[in-house]
Parts: structure tokens; C-alpha cells; sequence
């Protein structure tokens, strides 16, 4: 999985900075592979995250599988509220790649729907 160290590393980052000072690496792998990593990632994940948060991002997988355009900030206020270091770490992730791709992608929206819509997916494969 060789993005799979880009999304770690960037939630990390964001837990350490939150991503607004910082700067990240601006290009990410195709959809597919964003998908798998997600998948894995909220795999690995799953276990510590609240029966109520599984909900919510199972919420947000579902909205972010509807978008239609670059405006994300609807989305954006379902991303819950982590409970813990590991939910926060995917939480903060999954906002990471979002703002990435809107950034890296606006301009083209075929690419930015197929990555909104791996995102879904890769959410949805766990919750």
C-alpha cells in the first residue's frame, strides 16, 4: 500500500498540527488505492471506535458518496467527534484527504467524483 504511508502520515500531522500550518504533500494516489486505504485504515480502526461514531461516519460515507461538487462543507460538519486517539486519527484523516482532493481536483469534477466516491466506499466498507 504504498500511499497508505501518505494518509497515515497526514493524520498525524494533523494531530499534531491540524494541518493549517503546515505543509503536506500535494498529490495522492488514484482512487482506487485511496479507497484501499481508507478500507484498511478504518479496519484497523473499528474497534475503538464508539457504536456512536460508527453511525455518524457511516452518515458521512453515505453524504460524501452523494456529492456532487467541490462544496464539502455540509460534509464536513457530519465528521463526528472523536472519542479517542485512534478515532481522532481517522477522523482527522478522513477530513485531510477530503480537503486534498478538493484542492488538488476542483477543477475537474469526473476526478474529484471518482474520488469522492472511493472515499465513500472505503468509508462504507467498515461502517
Amino acid at each position: 500500500m504504498k500511499h497508505f504511508n501518505y494518509l497515515t502520515a497526514c493524520g498525524l500531522l494533523a494531530l499534531m498540527t491540524a494541518c493549517s500550518t503546515t505543509q503536506v504533500q500535494n498529490t495522492i494516489g488514484p482512487p482506487s488505492q485511496v479507497q484501499a486505504d481508507i478500507t484498511y485504515l478504518g479496519g484497523r480502526a473499528k474497534q475503538y471506535v464508539t457504536p456512536q461514531n460508527q453511525v455518524k461516519l457511516h452518515t458521512l460515507g453515505v453524504a460524501i458518496g452523494n456529492l456532487s461538487n467541490a462544496d464539502i462543507s455540509d460534509v464536513l460538519a457530519l465528521i463526528p467527534t472523536p472519542s479517542g486517539t485512534t478515532e481522532q486519527l481517522l477522523v482527522m484523516t478522513l477530513k485531510t484527504t477530503l480537503q486534498l482532493v478538493v484542492t488538488l481536483y476542483a477543477h475537474n469534477n469526473g476526478t474529484l467524483l471518482s474520488y469522492f466516491h472511493a472515499i465513500s466506499a472505503g468509508i462504507l466498507a467498515n461502517y
